[in-house]
């Protein structure tokens, strides 16, 4: 039973089509594959979830409805984790020197200005690099880290055994998820209710195959590009705002 929302919008798609006899089945196909669409090019902020992973192992496999990560921190520090290569991971994970530190170490890491070789002994789990007498920030050195290995999500580092003294790795996983099917919703959807529009003119995008020759096909399929352009560049400027400006000083000695 659909809800009384989605009954109204596949009135409204007989209406744009001007035939009453369609239906609500074939409709709510058209629906399906505008929302297939959507999963594939379309990353709005009405589709990021924020979601607490506890992590006994290194691994855990990501949510069902994963399309893409925003951000991965550290629950207890709130250090963010970066991502790198699988090779990359796992060469992390086989140095011996940082193998499985707690997430907790926050450490700096002083090199020679001339060699860029360490000063003193190495932590186990440095967090920063800095460089003596340098102005500027600290740079982030690629020790918290996660990579993607189909569907599943490895963290480093993470604690070793966990025990009753000993809580397992938590960090706060931010995504892109799969968009909601209004077929099953009860109540209209976040991404519904800010764009309509985007829905209406992606169902009728799909209808080209069952309406052959109907010129219109071509006008809403663009408008649905132009709407997943407009929301995906409007999301990527809501990133970008948000994240603070590192310079960076090169040497060319």
């Amino acid at each position: 039973m659909v809800a009384l929302f989605v009954t109204d919008f596949l009135g409204l798609l007989k209406q744009w089509v001007d035939d009453e006899d369609l239906s609500d089945e074939l409709l709510l196909s058209w629906v399906a594959m505008a929302e297939e669409r959507f999963n594939n090019e379309l990353r709005s902020r009405d589709m990021v979830r924020s979601v607490a992973v506890m992590l006994a192992d290194q691994c855990i496999p990501l949510p069902d409805d994963f399309l893409e990560i925003v951000s991965v921190r550290y629950s207890n520090n709130g250090l963010p984790l970066r991502y790198i290569s699988p090779d990359e991971y796992w060469r992390i994970r086989s140095a011996s020197e940082f193998y499985l530190s707690g997430p907790q170490t926050t450490a700096i890491t002083y090199l020679d200005p001339a060699t860029g070789a360490p000063i003193g002994p190495l932590p186990r789990q440095p967090a920063f690099i800095d460089y003596p007498g340098s102005s500027g920030p600290r740079l982030p050195l690629a020790r918290n880290a996660y990579t993607l290995i189909g569907n599943t999500l490895f963290v480093h580092p993470t604690v070793a055994e966990p025990n009753q003294d000993v809580d397992p790795t938590e960090v706060q996983l931010a995504y892109y998820s799969k968009v909601a099917p209004i077929a099953e919703a009860p109540e209209p959807t976040p991404l519904f209710k800010r764009s309509p529009k985007l829905y209406t003119f992606g169902a009728l995008a799909q209808s080209a195959p069952y309406l052959v020759e109907d010129q219109r096909a071509m006008i809403w399929d663009g408008n649905v590009t132009a709407l997943i352009k407009a929301m995906n560049e409007s999301a990527h400027t809501a990133r970008t705002v948000g994240s603070p400006i590192v310079m960076q000083v090169r040497s060319f000695g």
